[in-house]
């Protein structure tokens, strides 16, 4: 009986091996048959915009550079962040082909997309103009996109450029 037992002990173990190694990890270079987690249609669900002028926030820009009053800078902040975070009715569509279309109430955007090896960084292009985006959360139903841009504009009609940052946390689901 020992011999019976050790040629199918030693036939479990290889066959159990070569089972574990091919249920092994993925490699993204394999082909169609693999299909990322941001493939498919994403809804929005909510934002959080931030924004900065001269490197202040917007509020204390105001109060500050403007002399408006803390009631007035409040609902001056609010109204210029609301225009900011015009995302209702959005969703993404994310194609396994590298394509994607984004869809909001007024209009229709369509280029492709890559996502790093790390998944860290989401990059979409769109009429020769590539955006990268940060990913902070991707899982089969939840995706967290973060996008920071800087850039100077006259807003107070001086003749002098404020620098303005924007920060956009957007989460999307599935």
């Amino acid at each position: 009986m020992k011999k019976w037992l050790n040629p199918l002990a030693l036939l479990l173990i290889v066959s159990g091996t070569l089972f574990l190694t091919s249920c092994g990890g993925t490699n993204e270079d394999e082909g169609p048959a693999l299909t990322p987690l941001i493939v498919g249609e994403w809804q929005y669900q909510s934002a959080d915009v931030d924004i900065t002028i001269n490197d202040k926030d917007i509020f204390d820009y105001l109060v500050a550079e403007w002399g408006l009053s803390e009631e007035q800078a409040v609902e001056f902040a609010a109204s210029f962040e609301e225009s900011m975070n015009d995302f209702d009715g959005m969703s993404w569509k994310f194609n396994a082909d590298g394509t994607y279309e984004l869809t909001d109430p007024e209009e229709t955007e369509s280029g492709t997309w890559s996502l790093s090896a790390d998944k860290s960084k989401l990059t979409l292009t769109s009429n020769g103009e590539s955006d990268i985006i940060n990913v902070s959360t991707l899982t089969s139903s939840k995706l967290v996109l973060s996008y920071t841009e800087t850039f100077e504009e006259d807003m107070d009609e001086d003749g002098t450029n404020e620098a303005f940052g924007i920060s956009i946390i957007l989460e999307m689901k599935k």
